[in-house]
């Protein structure tokens, strides 16, 4: 029953965070699309682009960019439902 209960939990919250959490669309992503931009543009992190974020974002933003040629902003979304499934399967399989 628990993973069950986990996996809906995973599934609700990547879909909120994919549809927004009623916030205005494209809040933080814009920033990141830039960070990954001036990386396929060769420019250095915290340099030439600077944003409080961390490197991660931009490095998957970039990697993103590279799939679909930065065309396709609305797949930028997808960075934090992979992350945020990712830490919860890392949560749920963790030996405590």
């Amino acid at each position: 029953m628990c993973p069950i209960l986990a996996m809906l939990a995973v599934l609700y919250f990547s879909l909120k965070t994919f549809f927004g959490l009623e916030t205005p669309l494209f809040g933080d992503e814009s920033g990141h699309i830039l960070g990954g931009l001036s990386i396929a543009k060769g420019d250095i992190l915290y340099r030439d682009y600077i944003d409080a974020d961390g490197p991660l974002i931009f490095a998957l933003s970039w990697l993103i960019g590279l799939v679909t040629d930065f065309h396709h902003a609305y797949l930028m979304r997808l960075i934090p439902v992979v992350c945020t499934r990712a830490s919860a399967v890392a949560v749920f399989l963790s030996p405590v």
